[in-house]
Formats: C-alpha cells, sequence, structure tokens
C-alpha cells in the first residue's frame, strides 16, 4: 500500500511538472489588436507616425532550463502524463531561425474538401521537418461526418532546407471557403520569465534548434549564463516579419510597382552600421507581391524580424487618412527594451496596451548619473542634454528631444498622495482636498451598524477622503457581540479569540472629530485590541526628494486641475495647486511622477510628463561615453 501511495505521489510530480512546462501562471499576455491613426501626406511631404507592433502570437512554449552552455540552452524534456517512463522533446527539430514557408489552399470540392494547395514560399534553412496547421471548418456545430479539420504534412528538402510540398492526409470536409495553412517555423526568441529575478524579461534570437536545445545569439549580451541558468522558467516566442505584419500581396499600406508613389516603411540600421546621417534610416516599400528597398528594388525585406519592441516609421505618401490595424500581444507584466551603444540610436516601442508617461517606463532603477565604465549598461542623466543620454518623440513630422537631469533620481521611498472630491466652487479642487498623513489607531467601535469610528488623537482628516487600515487586531465576536473562542462559544471580555478586523481595507470617511473618524460602510467582526501596530493611512510624503514633482489628477469627470508636490527635506511637505479645475465630483486618483524630464524646447523648466501612446514608438539615442548595446527594464513603475 505504502509503495502505491508513493508512486501516485511521483506520478502528480512528474506531471505537474509536465503542465509547469505547458502553462506558466505568472504570464498571461492576451492577443488583441490596436488602432493606428496616420494623416495624409504626399510624395513630397509624407505624414510620419512611430508605430510599435509587439510580438505577433503568443508564447508557443513555456519550460525550464536543464542546462547552459554558452550560446546553447537545454530545455527540460516533459512526462508524458499517460506514461510517466516516456520523456517528451519539447521541439520540433531545426524550426526556429528559419525563412518561414507559406502556403495557401486554392479549391474545394462539392463536400468542402481540399482538391489542390499552391506553395507560395519554400522558406528557407529548415534543419527538420515542421508541423502544419490547417484552420477547422467555419462550422464548429457541425458533426464529425459533417465537418472535419484537413491534415498535411510537409515534404521537406534536407539538402537546400526549403518546403517544396505538402502531403495532404486528411482534406477535411465541410469548408465553405479556403482554410488557412501554417507552416512552423520563422523568426523566434527565448524570454526569461521568472518574476523574482533582477534578469526577467531577458530576451535573445534564437538561430537554431534541436529537439530539446536553444541556441541564442547573444552578441551584444556576452556569456549567457549571467542571465539564465538550470531552473529558470522560459518561453518562445514567435515575433513578426515584415511581410507577416503587413502583409505580402496585400497590404493595408499603398503598394504600387513604383516606389516613390508607395507608402514607405523606415528601420533603423544596426548600431555598427550607423554612421548619424539619414543613411541610419532604410526605407522599403511594397511593390504589390514583397516588400523592397527603395534604394535597392533587388534586396527583399519581406522576411526581415522585427525585434521584440523594437518599432519603426510609416510614412504616409498618399492624400488620404489612413488607419492600420496591428494584431499581437499585449504586454501584462515589466519587460525590457534593447538599448544600443554609445553614438547609436534605436527605434523602440511603448509595449504596453495603454498610454504610458515616459517616467514610468524608464525608471529610475536604469538610471544613473555616473559616465563611467561601471555604468555601461544604464540610461545617463545629466543637467546636458549633450552628455545625457537622449529620447526623441516624433510629433507633427518633428522630433522633439528630452532627457533626464538627474532630479529626484535617488528616491528612496516613493510618496503617494489620495485625495477627495472637489469641496470648491463647481467642484474644483482646492489644497485641503489632497492629503498623505497617517496615524496610529488607538481604538475602534464594534456596535451592530453600518459604520465603525476608530479613535486616533489630532489626526487632521476630513470627510471624503478614503482611508487605509492596516496591521488591527481584535477579539473576535459572535453577532450579539459577545466574544467568542476558536469554536464560537460565548467567553469573558478578555478572552476572545484573537483575529485580523474586519477593519482592515480601504474605507471612506463619513464623518470627523478632532479625534475621532467615522468610516462608512463597515461592521467589525471584533473587539479592538490594541498593541500599537494597528494605523491609517491616506498615503505618504516619501523620502530622497531632492527637487519639487509633478502631480498627474485623474478623474472620469474632473477637468483642468494642475498641482505640484512642494519638496522639503527630501519629502513632499506641501501641495501647490496651480489650479483647482471643476467638476471633480468624485475622488480623482493621483500620480506623484519623479519628474527630471526635461525638454530643449521646456528651457530649464521641468516637463509635466511625455505620454507615449499605446502602439507607438520612440528613438533612443546614446550619449553615454561607456554605454553598450544591452537591454533595460521598462515598467518597472506600472500597476499591472
Amino acid at each position: 500500500m505504502r509503495n502505491i501511495f508513493w508512486l501516485a505521489l511521483f506520478c502528480y510530480f512528474l506531471f505537474w511538472k509536465w503542465m509547469t512546462s505547458a502553462v506558466a501562471s505568472n504570464v498571461s499576455p492576451g492577443m488583441g489588436m490596436i488602432e493606428i491613426q496616420i494623416n495624409a501626406g504626399t510624395p513630397n511631404v509624407p505624414s510620419y507616425r512611430v508605430v510599435s507592433a509587439s510580438n505577433s502570437t503568443p508564447a508557443v512554449f513555456r519550460g525550464f532550463i536543464e542546462s547552459v552552455n554558452e550560446n546553447n540552452i537545454t530545455i527540460e524534456k516533459s512526462v508524458d502524463p499517460t506514461d510517466p517512463s516516456i520523456l517528451i522533446d519539447p521541439f520540433e527539430s531545426g524550426i526556429w531561425g528559419t525563412i518561414q514557408a507559406r502556403a495557401k489552399v486554392l479549391t474545394l470540392d462539392d463536400n468542402g474538401s481540399i482538391t489542390s494547395f499552391e506553395i507560395i514560399h519554400k522558406g528557407n534553412g529548415y534543419r527538420g521537418k515542421p508541423l502544419v496547421f490547417i484552420d477547422p471548418p467555419t462550422d464548429v456545430n457541425g458533426s464529425f461526418l459533417e465537418c472535419r479539420t484537413a491534415y498535411a504534412q510537409a515534404e521537406w528538402n534536407s539538402s537546400s532546407g526549403e518546403i517544396y510540398g505538402l502531403n495532404i492526409i486528411d482534406p477535411g470536409l465541410g469548408y465553405e471557403t479556403p482554410p488557412k495553412i501554417t507552416i512552423d517555423g520563422g523568426p523566434a526568441f527565448l524570454r526569461k520569465i521568472e518574476n523574482e529575478s533582477n534578469s526577467s524579461g531577458v530576451f535573445f534570437e534564437i538561430v537554431s534548434n534541436s529537439e530539446d536545445c536553444l541556441e541564442i545569439n547573444s552578441s551584444f549580451l556576452e556569456n549567457p549564463s549571467n542571465f539564465l541558468e538550470p531552473g529558470n522558467l522560459i518561453e518562445v516566442i514567435p515575433t513578426h516579419t515584415v511581410g507577416s505584419l503587413f502583409g505580402f500581396s496585400e497590404t493595408q499600406l499603398r503598394a504600387d510597382l513604383n516606389w516613390s508613389i508607395a507608402d514607405w516603411v523606415y528601420f533603423v540600421t544596426e548600431p555598427n552600421d550607423q554612421t548619424v546621417n539619414a543613411s541610419d534610416y532604410i526605407p522599403i516599400f511594397n511593390n504589390g507581391s514583397s516588400w523592397r528597398a527603395v534604394e535597392n528594388p533587388e534586396v527583399d525585406y519581406s522576411n526581415r524580424a522585427i525585434l521584440p519592441y523594437e518599432s519603426f516609421i510609416i510614412a504616409r505618401r498618399n492624400d488620404s487618412n489612413l488607419t492600420i490595424n496591428l494584431h499581437g500581444i499585449a504586454q501584462s507584466s515589466p519587460t525590457l527594451w534593447e538599448i544600443p551603444e554609445f553614438g547609436s540610436s534605436k527605434l523602440v516601442g511603448n509595449p504596453y496596451p495603454s498610454d504610458v508617461m515616459l517616467s514610468d517606463l524608464i525608471s529610475n532603477h536604469s538610471i544613473t548619473e555616473d559616465n563611467s565604465p561601471a555604468t555601461d549598461d544604464m540610461w545617463l542623466a545629466n543637467p546636458n542634454p549633450d552628455i545625457a543620454d537622449n529620447v526623441q518623440v516624433l510629433s507633427s513630422s518633428v522630433w522633439k528631444t528630452y532627457w533626464n537631469d538627474g532630479a529626484n533620481l535617488h528616491v528612496s521611498e516613493n510618496a503617494q498622495i489620495s485625495a477627495r472630491s472637489g469641496s470648491g466652487i463647481g467642484g474644483s479642487l482646492r489644497p485641503s482636498d489632497f492629503s498623505m498623513a497617517s496615524g496610529v489607531i488607538m481604538d475602534a467601535s464594534n456596535d451592530n451598524g453600518d459604520s465603525v469610528v476608530i479613535t486616533s488623537p489630532s489626526h487632521g482628516l476630513k470627510t471624503g477622503f478614503h482611508v487605509t487600515i492596516s496591521g488591527a487586531l481584535g477579539r473576535m465576536t459572535n453577532e450579539i457581540k459577545n466574544q467568542v473562542d476558536v469554536s464560537g462559544n460565548e467567553v469573558p471580555d478578555g478572552e476572545g479569540l484573537i483575529i485580523p478586523s474586519s477593519i482592515n481595507g480601504v474605507w471612506k470617511i463619513k464623518n470627523t472629530t478632532t479625534d475621532t473618524i467615522e468610516l462608512e460602510d463597515i461592521s467589525s467582526n471584533s473587539d479592538f485590541f490594541y498593541d500599537g501596530n494597528a494605523t491609517w493611512s491616506t498615503g505618504s510624503p516619501g523620502a530622497g526628494y531632492d527637487s519639487n514633482v509633478t502631480l498627474s489628477i485623474l478623474s472620469e469627470n474632473g477637468k483642468g486641475a494642475h498641482a505640484i508636490g512642494i519638496v522639503e527635506n527630501g519629502s513632499i511637505n506641501s501641495i501647490s495647486l496651480i489650479s483647482g479645475g471643476l467638476l471633480y465630483l468624485t475622488a480623482p486618483k493621483i500620480i506623484v511622477h519623479n519628474g527630471g524630464w526635461k525638454s530643449l524646447t521646456s528651457g530649464n523648466a521641468p516637463i509635466g510628463n511625455v505620454t507615449i501612446p499605446a502602439g507607438t514608438g520612440i528613438l533612443l539615442i546614446r550619449n553615454h561615453p561607456h554605454g553598450t548595446r544591452n537591454q533595460i527594464l521598462v515598467g518597472r513603475n506600472l500597476n499591472f
């Protein structure tokens, strides 16, 4: 019996490892689409837009690293859940790092079965036979006899590395229109997804693969073992090519055999090839069947991989406005940008599905004022824009330059500020509508009602704020407010079971006196137990600030309010309200921006912030004299 128990436990462990290899709960980006608006232009005066597409599909594999040997990453094999003695290879050999083959169905018979197909592109670089996927019939509710998904195998030439045909094993049944055929392969990246690691999010291009090993390109991140080690959880993410994103023979942009009429897409050249002039940007156009270089139409860019979070410039050269739809993955956790070496630039994109402030993307954790070789992997701040690393944002066909001057770079505790609805005329905000206070709770009521009164002498709070209660304990009581033990039996006062109090949480203040705060829509489950650890707060003034900060005031209905946090002795001491705005009928959300960002057009005055819309990008220019091509964490300041 004992042997059966241990065998069952062992099988459960193997099954768990197989499941976690297939699915990782700590990353679950979702597929989505974003619309990008591009204004009309002309061949002589194009309209420009920096665009970012993110990744093309969700991760196709998640698993654990078994070993790291230079650029070769061996992945743990998974266990066949039906037979724990069988280990399953994680990959089809020779698929990644290839030029993906393409095929399409040409004709169907009267039964909706595939009768003919065409290989559109044979692909290249396949070191093994790829899998073939054919979409199922659209009538998913039909029976097996009425609808059946077609199945095919690739015919692979091992000498040329090309796909020369398809072997239709099952032509399927019930197709109303020719289904889509997808042949496995193409460019892909390995990405580390260890949440607790400082290098979580680091990515490497996959050069090739065997059944259980990924060969990666680590040319700009030397020694992969500094970032990847046995036991790390990784994922494999296919990425867009120019053709897969924009289309080959059919594209959302204007195509034409004459490059002077077509829309153009610009990519920045590799840092090693840059000369800091217009030649750093390569324009390409669609000639009706493929993407070609404007300056050398013989060069085909259709299979050019778009790196993770890389952006590009679309030049609209047609006299009508354009809306393009980009399909990709909505990133939901902090990730990384690739930054260039000294004297080079890089177009990068906002990888998140919403507008993001520049200061929330490049966080203080990635910025330094030290320009020595010791900080070659960080973003350089300096009051002088010619010394600092620069960010350029394209606006109305003009590049605007921003840089970080080092202000508030050493904040040790981020300030938090809360607000209540506007108490001024017309719902305008007043200085008394902001709070970042805290205090100790001495007592709390436990009555049968829908409010709780807490005691905190000289608290200074006002009605309408939301306050956070934490650390409160109490002796558990029953419905008639008598103390009870762990079994629910009534006991004398002072002997009830000590439990975390139900007043812990965030509550709106209903009424106040000098020493008490009445909380709205709350009831207590215990008699308050004082141990000095119960506290309330509406925020924190922070620590480590060296200059005033800008506040963003976000509201569903209010508008027009502007405020600055005044810093004294390293903390925010008060709120300077520049404008109270109007119609703040509900409590707005306050975001504290550490600042430090300046613009060439703002003189010595700090700018409020720069917004990077979803689906767009910016140009990074590296002035750090020892800066190396590297990756920095972005989005650490965001709340996901």
